[in-house]
């Protein structure tokens, strides 16, 4: 499995079908989907149920309420994935961002953090977080990993799963 994309849900049943069909729509395969339902009180849990009997790579994690930090981490401890890869329950992926994904991987195969372009919408206002506007930066930060790489923007960076490994999102 090359990728393991994490979604924590809570309340997020108006959002989450969007979500799920951007990575479905990804033009690459090797991917996975763990969805952690955070003991979401609306129909979110059922959504996600519905979407892992349709797509096997789809797989789906229920607890009680613990939080959005929680949630992530029993994500990442369940991601069979080399990179993992950071979505809300109400963030898209471009259909291509895999693809960049793989190609930048491609030139720079012993990266550690891919760095991608996001785009935030908030009241109808655009955010563009970054001043790559479209590029994707390889880095190898094998010998300088920070304690806390999560902080900040974190949907931005696809991670290699083992160099992140035993580093937890804190809440």
């Amino acid at each position: 499995m090359k990728y393991s994309v994490i979604v924590p849900c809570y309340k997020c049943a108006k959002y989450i079908r969007a979500t799920l069909d951007s990575v479905l729509a990804q033009k690459i395969a090797d991917w996975e989907v763990v969805c952690v339902d955070d003991g979401s009180p609306d129909e979110t849990g059922a959504i996600l149920e519905a979407y892992a009997t349709r797509d096997k790579r789809v797989r789906v994690i229920h607890q009680a309420n613990a939080g959005v930090s929680d949630a992530r981490n029993a994500g990442i401890a369940v991601a069979r994935g080399e990179w993992l890869v950071y979505l809300d329950g109400d963030d898209l992926l471009s259909p291509h961002a895999l693809e960049i994904v793989e190609d930048c991987l491609a030139q720079v195969p012993d990266a550690d953090i891919v760095e991608c372009r996001s785009v935030s919408f908030n009241d109808g206002e655009v955010f563009d977080w970054g001043e790559r506007k479209g590029q994707v930066i390889a880095q190898d930060v094998s010998k300088a990993i920070p304690s806390d790489p999560f902080g900040g923007c974190f949907q931005r960076f696809v991670f290699r799963h083992e160099t992140v490994r035993g580093i937890a999102y804190k809440g």
